[in-house]
């Protein structure tokens, strides 16, 4: 769970002369006999410091961009509400067996945030008077996140502060940048900086701002000799000016091999300098697309075409809601075993679909993400099943889907799916998993279709179940999630839905009527 390697030791209390590893946190120690005999005998300090240390860091799973963000959004708003404590924080003060595991777990993910409404920067002060006290601590950073205020254009300390715990932070090995004005001026100075110190970054995420992020600053700056990983959201366009625009001669100087677009605001120039900007693709991620022009024309088709250079060693593949199947053939990309794309293409036949994807020599695993919110809808057409109470199965047209399927789940698309395997089969594919992505996700104040079938008694008609024992003599193996939350308990979880997937129940949480809701201090429906 970390990238601190921990010593096997026994079971037993540290000796009394063994200095603290982390001399920065003060412990509570016991300082009766008896009060430490009591301590030593709790079952959890009988455990090696291996098994603790991945109790502790289950308390930094839900550290992501998504609540890391939030969290820092909430007390701009807020500026006078106190900051909650970390559990991990608390750890260390329990003893020094425990301040030796979660000290590190602790200064592993750090997040800086410039909002202007946050007068006092107490905590990011402190953090950085830490981290230059004791270089000890600041080594144990891997993961930094750094927000700037994209709304006011005004100068604060905390700029200042992170252009000085920037060079002091040399183990890093993951970005994050969001935000930025003025044509992005913080964030393209944080990435010079880090440029300098961040030798070993590996992953670096640079998401827009107010105005947006330009490509060319981008190839000029960016230097990182053991870059795998670069997510790029919010390219907007720019002027065509050779002073402005990458030369030549950055063409095969990158190394990331995995490159993620989210809002890709470009041209086809733009994308084919990313493409050309480094030797190798695995991992390409093309979601989304904002202002350009020509960006309503994108097709799976016209980025297969620019992935052509990477046909020998790209590997997964996702797209998002403009990728038709039209004229798409896979057959050069030898590698491609993943293939990720949403339920718009199942507009075509499963024959079709099927056709396209024959085409892919080594695909062993397809996603279909199913959702609402991809739609950009802002009204949710009638419940699926409504049309189809008189309608046989075998007259279903999937030339002309209903608006409201497109981003759905129901009887139609397991139809669609079953068909879909028996083509794929038929066809000798060595595809082996269908995943159905479901993403109960919000628009406003509405919840998609899926999520309020797979709380109630409607989820039974989605036949999921049935699907996969369908299919599974074939070969072919269905996988999906779904919520174990029942729709009234899915408020708690406005913040982070996401939440109400995985493989663990979550704990019993306080069930209100519609006229109880409780909502924590500083949510507000409005925003």
């Amino acid at each position: 769970m970390t990238n601190h390697p921990l010593p096997h030791r026994s079971p037993q209390r540290p000796a009394q002369d063994e200095p603290l590893s982390m001399p920065m946190i003060r412990v509570l120690v016991p300082h009766s006999p008896k009060a430490k005999s009591h301590l030593q005998d709790q079952p959890i300090f009988k455990l090696p410091f291996e098994v603790l240390h991945e109790i502790f860091a289950l308390t930094i799973l839900l550290l992501n961009e998504s609540t890391i963000f939030q969290r820092n959004r909430e007390l701009a708003l807020f500026p006078n509400k106190k900051r909650p404590a970390s559990p991990l924080w608390a750890l260390c003060l329990v003893c020094r067996q425990f301040n030796r595991l979660a000290t590190p777990l602790l200064y592993q993910t750090l997040s800086i945030s410039s909002h202007p409404k946050s007068v006092t920067y107490s905590a990011e002060t402190l953090l950085h008077e830490t981290l230059r006290q004791n270089t000890t601590l600041s080594a144990l950073c891997k993961k930094l996140y750094i927000e700037f205020s994209d709304t006011v254009c005004v100068a604060n300390p905390v700029e200042r502060l992170i252009g000085e715990s920037l060079p002091l932070l040399n183990n890093v090995t993951y970005l994050n940048i969001s935000g930025g004005i003025t044509q992005s001026v913080q964030t393209y100075g944080v990435v010079k900086l880090a440029v300098k110190s961040m030798r070993q970054l590996q992953e670096l995420h640079l998401k827009r701002g107010a105005v947006g992020l330009l490509l060319a600053p981008i190839f000029t700056i960016m230097n990182f000799p053991h870059l795998k990983t670069l997510t790029l959201s919010g390219i907007m366009t720019q002027p065509r000016n050779p002073s402005v625009w990458p030369s030549e001669n950055s063409e095969g100087t990158a190394n990331f091999t995995s490159l993620k677009l989210y809002d890709f605001g470009e041209g086809e120039d733009g994308l084919s300098s990313l493409m050309q900007w480094t030797t190798r693709i695995e991992h390409f991620t093309f979601l989304g697309y904002i202002g350009h022009p020509s960006a309503t024309n994108w097709t799976l088709g016209s980025i297969l075409n620019h992935l052509k250079p990477h046909s020998s060693s790209l590997k997964i593949l996702e797209v998002g809601q403009f990728a038709s199947l039209q004229n798409v053939n896979f057959s050069s990309f030898k590698k491609l075993e993943t293939i990720k794309v949403i339920s718009q293409n199942i507009e075509y036949t499963p024959e079709e679909a099927a056709a396209v994807f024959l085409t892919a020599p080594s695909l062993s695993s397809l996603t279909w993400h199913f959702a609402t919110c991809l739609s950009h809808q802002d009204e949710w057409g009638p419940h699926p099943t409504s049309y189809f109470d008189s309608v046989d199965e075998s007259q279903w047209d999937f030339k002309h889907p209903h608006p409201s399927w497109r981003y759905d789940f129901n009887l139609r698309e397991a139809h669609w799916l079953k068909l879909f395997a028996e083509h794929m089969v038929a066809g000798k594919s060595l595809l082996r998993k269908i995943h159905i992505q479901l993403s109960p996700l919000k628009d406003g104040k509405k919840y998609s279709h899926e999520l309020k079938k797979m709380m109630t008694e409607e989820y039974e008609e989605c036949s999921l179940d049935e699907l996969r024992e369908i299919v599974g003599p074939n070969g072919l193996e269905i996988v999906y999630r779904r919520p174990y939350l029942h729709l009234r308990d899915w408020w708690v979880f406005d913040l982070d839905p996401t939440a109400a997937f995985g493989p663990h129940p979550l704990p019993e949480l306080p069930r209100h009527g519609p006229k109880g809701r409780h909502f924590p201090s500083f949510y507000n429906e409005d925003c």
